[in-house]
C-alpha cells in the first residue's frame, strides 16, 4: 500500500464539492521551502489542465500544455504534441482532478495522479508527470490513464509528498534553496527521445524522483518511485491494456 504522508506543516486542500472529478474545488497549498518544492503550483498546473479541457477541449488543452517531447499512450507511447495535432476535440471532455502529488527534492519533477470519469460516464484514474520551467510553473510531460477506479481519500483531501532532500552516502550535500534554485533553472533540460522507446525510464536532475514506463505484451505500464530518507518508494504503479489512451 503506498504510504501518503503529507508534508509538516503542509496545508490539505479539503473538497468544496464532492460529486466526482467534474465539480471537485479545492483551497490552495502553501509553497514548501523558496526555490524548492511547491506543492501549491503542481496543483495547480494540474487543476488548470483539467479546467482548460472543459472550456476549450480536452485534446487542445493537452496540446497547449504540453512540454514538445511530452509522451502520451496512443496505445504505446508517442510523441504527444506530433500526435494531439491529429485529433479532434470529442464533444464531451474527460474530466479530472488530482488527490496526490509526489515531487522531486528540488522541485523540477512532480507527479500527480487522482480520479477521472470518461466522456461516456466510465470511471478510472490518470498519472501526470510535470516538469517545472524556468518561471516556475509547470508543463506536462507524459500522461498515463486506466480504466482503474481510484479510490478517493475519506477525508476529501489532496496529499503532497516531497522527496527526501538529506544528505544521503553517495548523494552529495543538496545544497541550500536558493543554491538549488538557481542549478535548478539554470540546468540544461534532458529531453525525452522523439519517438519515445516502448520501453524507458526518466528522472529528476537530483535523482530524487524518477519515472518508468513499459508498453509490451498487450499491458502498457508505469511507475513513479521517490527517494525516502531509508530508501527508495515506489509510490505509483499503473497498469492498463493496451488499448486507446
Amino acid at each position: 500500500m503506498i504510504r501518503r504522508a503529507a508534508l509538516t506543516g503542509l496545508a490539505a486542500l479539503v473538497l468544496s464539492v464532492a460529486s466526482g472529478p467534474a465539480q471537485t474545488q479545492r483551497m490552495p497549498l502553501p509553497s514548501v521551502g523558496p526555490g524548492t518544492a511547491n506543492p501549491s503550483a503542481v496543483v495547480a498546473a494540474e487543476l488548470g489542465l483539467a479546467r482548460l479541457a472543459r472550456e476549450e477541449g480536452q485534446w487542445t488543452a493537452l496540446r497547449k500544455e504540453a512540454e514538445k517531447d511530452a509522451v502520451i499512450f496512443a496505445p504505446g507511447p508517442v510523441n504527444a504534441p506530433d500526435w494531439l495535432k491529429q485529433q479532434a476535440d470529442p464533444a464531451e471532455p474527460m474530466r479530472w482532478s488530482p488527490s496526490q502529488v509526489f515531487i522531486a527534492c528540488d522541485g523540477s519533477y512532480a507527479a500527480a495522479t487522482g480520479a477521472l470519469q470518461h466522456e461516456d460516464g466510465r470511471a478510472g484514474r490518470f498519472v501526470t508527470i510535470w516538469r517545472e520551467q524556468r518561471k516556475g510553473d509547470f508543463k506536462w510531460v507524459m500522461t498515463f490513464t486506466s480504466d482503474a477506479p481510484f479510490a478517493e481519500s475519506e477525508d476529501g483531501m489532496i496529499k503532497a509528498s516531497v522527496a527526501d532532500c538529506v544528505r544521503r552516502r553517495g548523494l552529495g550535500d543538496p545544497g541550500s534553496h536558493e543554491d538549488r534554485r538557481r542549478d535548478r533553472r539554470n540546468r540544461d533540460v534532458v529531453r525525452l527521445p522523439d519517438p519515445p522507446p516502448a520501453s524507458g525510464s526518466a528522472q529528476s536532475a537530483d535523482g530524487s524522483l524518477r519515472w518508468t514506463w513499459r508498453a509490451q505484451d498487450n499491458v502498457r505500464t508505469l511507475e513513479v518511485f521517490l527517494r525516502r530518507a531509508d530508501g527508495e518508494e515506489r509510490v505509483i504503479h499503473e497498469t492498463a491494456p493496451m488499448t486507446a489512451s
